[in-house]
């Protein structure tokens, strides 16, 4: 395996990584870092970019965005089918997608992977990716989840219906929360669904293992079910969680890592070195106030800064 460093790494794991390819005699095996413990491996719950690093590698969306943020088909077969009015939207997905364990893949279970997204019993932060119908009353509280404004036409048509015509929808369909889940197994699972890696069943380009909600490293295989699997290089990714840059670059100069992120101290020593690359990433970042205010009874009350509106977007 060629040793790469990186000024930052592309959640884009699949694509980032076709850069940096071996030759056919070496290892397939991969071994790389995360900066932190995962905090779910759920579709419908991922929020943080650790996280979300997890799920880009298990899970199936309907469409991935390229190397210049446009959405590509991926589990859809092709953009979506959009109405004049912009309020309908159909996508066809493929007829040969399946889940880790063989089964087949249903437009259904991208129905239910939406559904999930707003219901409240979920918990989900993502139910503004897509102002889809009746969305809001969902998450209010004030409709029932099956009245959600997304439906399967057959097994492989999935058609949504939005609050009003958005011209950035096929990008957001391209997120991870809507990948298909499949209903039966998640209900099987109960409370449990998706809090151990034997608790899910994705259909992604690889198989999480050894993750039940504690470990610092565990290891996704080459699904071999994958769609696409033919053209997913490496046949496992070994992660170890390491919070810190040294141990990380100590690791990477003895060989236990095959790349490593190199932050702005670290540049000068490497620069000019072929092992150094830099990619180009996209990533969002969330600035929360604590506009509460612990007082020494434990109660809280309104900061006297933050809890100001106006204040709150003058810092932004």
């Amino acid at each position: 395996m060629k040793r790469t460093l990186a000024v930052i790494l592309s959640l884009s794991l699949l694509l980032g990584l076709a850069a940096f390819p071996a030759s056919a005699e070496e290892s397939k095996v991969l071994h790389w870092f995360i900066g932190g413990e995962l905090t779910t491996i759920d579709t419908g719950k991922v929020y943080d970019t650790i996280s979300g690093e997890a799920v880009f590698l298990i899970a199936d969306p309907l469409y991935r965005l390229d190397a210049n943020a446009n959405p590509q088909p991926n589990l859809a077969v092709a953009l979506p089918e959009i109405s004049d009015d912009g309020l309908t939207v159909t996508v066809t997905i493929r007829d040969d997608a399946k889940y880790a364990d063989g089964s087949s893949v249903k437009a259904q279970d991208v129905v239910y992977a939406t559904q999930r997204i707003f219901d409240p019993a979920v918990g989900s932060q993502n139910s503004s990716v897509a102002a889809i119908k009746n969305g809001k009353a969902i998450r209010a509280g004030k409709a029932a989840v099956e009245e959600l404004g997304v439906k399967a036409l057959s097994d492989t048509v999935v058609e949504f219906t939005l609050e009003g015509a958005d011209p950035y929808i096929t990008k957001k369909l391209a997120d991870t929360s809507y990948s298909p889940i499949p209903e039966s197994f998640a209900k099987a699972q109960g409370d449990n669904y998706a809090l151990s890696a034997d608790a899910l069943l994705s259909a992604g380009p690889f198989i999480l293992k050894g993750w039940t909600g504690t470990e610092i490293s565990w290891s996704y295989v080459k699904n071999p079910y994958y769609w696409d699997a033919e053209n997913v290089y490496f046949d496992e990714i070994i992660y170890q969680v390491i919070k810190d840059q040294n141990t990380a670059l100590n690791l990477y100069e003895a060989g236990q890592l095959d790349g490593v992120n190199v932050d702005s101290d670290f540049i000068p020593l490497y620069e000019g070195q072929p092992d150094l690359v830099k990619i180009n990433t996209l990533r969002m970042t969330n600035l929360e106030f604590n506009i509460n205010s612990l007082q020494g009874d434990g109660s809280y009350l309104p900061h006297p800064i933050l809890s100001n509106e106006i204040i709150r977007k003058a810092l932004v």
